[in-house]
């Protein structure tokens, strides 16, 4: 769930979160999944402008990358997890 300024990732048979990450101003409440649930990767916007943060969540690790100048606008992950496409 992506709100303005956290991203929450709830567990869906409890409903419990199971992580909150705090980003910079995400008004629209970008984030962006891939589909392989053996590597599991959320990309968010980072907690300063034109950052992302990479979530890999097989692997407990988290990668923060700054990828423009200004605010990210668009985030995708490809559905393997390999690429991600940013904009700004």
């Amino acid at each position: 769930m992506a709100l303005p300024d956290k991203v929450f990732v709830l567990d869906f048979s409890t409903l419990e979160n199971i992580h909150v990450f705090d980003t910079a101003n995400n008004i629209d409440g970008l984030l962006s999944c891939n589909n392989d649930p053996l590597n599991f990767l959320m990309a968010i916007p980072g907690q300063t402008n034109g950052g992302v943060i990479l979530c890999f969540f097989e692997k407990k690790k988290q990668l923060a990358i700054k990828a423009h100048q200004s605010s990210i606008s668009l985030l995708s992950v490809s559905p393997t997890g390999h690429k991600l496409a940013t904009a700004s």
